[in-house]
């Protein structure tokens, strides 16, 4: 292995500060993250005591680990976006439009079933104590769609060589979070935290997605999503109108219509989510 792979020290600083360089930006958002991440309970525990933390932190755990399962196949799929980016830009947009789709049939289902019950989640993770905090889980339960294809816009920012475009972004998230927080703490108590975090959410999905077009060009982010998100809520309807949550008639009757509509669309997905400059080759 050492005569394939020898290891030997390069004391070259200029190549040094060059990667410091590089990796400046993405070190410094992940330690954004953190920040983001923690300051919801720091702010209300200042305010309203551990009692409050403690009825947003059962909610909060539920919402990293939706959107760290999204993390995870954002983590397997890097390297493949980085090479494709430099070396097919027709197998990247191919890529990227599945796992738009990917994240928006499973991500916009999963959280509404979850939103819609989150009552009964609580007690099942936590006890009877929690059942009455529902209402953070909700509301960030709507914030776990929009989390998950930020993710995907920034690793294809990465992709792209432009992390500083994402740490002004995540900058600019903390800082409305936190004006969202000491605005409305007192009046809200453990609820502040999670409306900061869908506007955050919210917000950074709003300034990265106009970047779409350099990231991914001849991809159309709208194009692609909508479809999509009309599938995913065309599924979810039964519950909507039904008013029967997680019975057993309801469930039959939410996994045939969700199959039956995403294999329509899986079928029809092809034309409606194809590169604008394919479909006009072909005209001309």
């Amino acid at each position: 292995l050492r005569k394939e792979f020898p290891i030997r020290p390069l004391w070259d600083f200029g190549a040094f500060r060059e990667l410091l360089k590089r990796s400046a930006p993405i070190g410094s958002t992940q330690l954004l993250t953190l920040v983001y991440l923690g300051s919801g309970m720091t702010v209300l525990q200042y305010f309203s005591g551990e009692g409050a933390v403690g009825r947003f932190a059962c909610s909060m755990k539920i919402f990293e680990g939706c959107t760290a399962l999204g993390m995870l196949t954002m983590v397997a799929a890097f390297p493949t976006i980085s090479r494709l980016r430099t070396t097919s830009l027709e197998e990247l947009r191919k890529t990227a439009a599945i796992l738009i789709r990917l994240f928006c049939w499973a991500g916009i289902p999963a959280s509404f079933l979850v939103a819609m019950n989150s009552s009964r989640v609580l007690q099942f993770l936590f006890g009877s104590a929690f059942q009455n905090c529902w209402q953070p889980l909700f509301i960030l339960m709507l914030a776990v769609p929009l989390s998950l294809n930020y993710g995907l816009i920034e690793r294809l920012a990465y992709a792209a060589n432009d992390q500083k475009r994402v740490l002004q972004v995540r900058l600019a998230s903390i800082i409305l979070s936190l004006i969202i927080l000491m605005t409305l703490v007192r009046q809200m108590d453990y609820m502040a935290p999670a409306i900061a975090v869908l506007s955050a959410e919210a917000a950074m999905f709003l300034m990265l997605v106009p970047k779409w077009s350099t990231y991914v060009p001849g991809l159309s982010y709208m194009r692609t999503a909508l479809p999509a998100v009309a599938i995913s809520l065309l599924s979810i309807s039964p519950f909507v109108f039904g008013g029967a949550m997680f019975d057993i008639r309801s469930s039959i009757l939410f996994t045939v219509i969700y199959c039956l509509l995403s294999l329509t669309f899986v079928f029809s997905a092809r034309a409606m989510g194809k590169p604008a400059g394919r479909q006009d080759e072909r005209e001309q």
